[in-house]
Formats: C-alpha cells, sequence, structure tokens
C-alpha cells in the first residue's frame, strides 16, 4: 500500500537487518559465548553517543529508511495506473 507522502507502508533497514533483530542477535550471541555485554537500543542521542564512545564502549549506528513507491503506483494523485 502507498501513503500519501508517496513511501510504501515498508521499510528497509540500509544495515541488512532491522535494529531490534540485530541487538537481540548480538545479545544471543554474546551469552552463546559467555561474553558479559548488554545490547541496548536507543533513539539518536548524540550526548549518549557522545557518552558511550568516550567510555569505550563499541556502539553501532542503524538507520531504516522509507521505501519510496514506484512511479506510476496506484495510491497518490496522478499515479494510478491507466484503464482501458
Amino acid at each position: 500500500m502507498v501513503g500519501p507522502e508517496g513511501y510504501t507502508d515498508g521499510k528497509m533497514s540500509l544495515a541488512g537487518a532491522f535494529p531490534d533483530e540485530l541487538a537481540e542477535a548480538l545479545q544471543a550471541d554474546a551469552d552463546e559465548r559467555g561474553v558479559d555485554v548488554d545490547v541496548a537500543l536507543s533513539g539518536y542521542d548524540r550526548r549518549l553517543l557522545g557518552a558511550e564512545l568516550s567510555a569505550g564502549r563499541p556502539v553501532l549506528v542503524s538507520c531504516v529508511v522509507l521505501l519510496p513507491r514506484k512511479p506510476g503506483s496506484p495510491g497518490l494523485s496522478g499515479g494510478s495506473p491507466k484503464t482501458a
């Protein structure tokens, strides 16, 4: 389905995995290997990012983007397919 802004309802991760799935997999891998680590998700916060980096903790920044509709897709004015 295409939303009014010209984007589909679907989303895509630029890192190849959605942040929550990636965090879960990293935590599971650490637990399996006996590595004492806490993997957590946070919205982007420049101060938090700086604090984590200053403390020497690894940080993974991920991004999820909206998928644009294909030109001519139904759902937007002027974008409906022509019928015979």
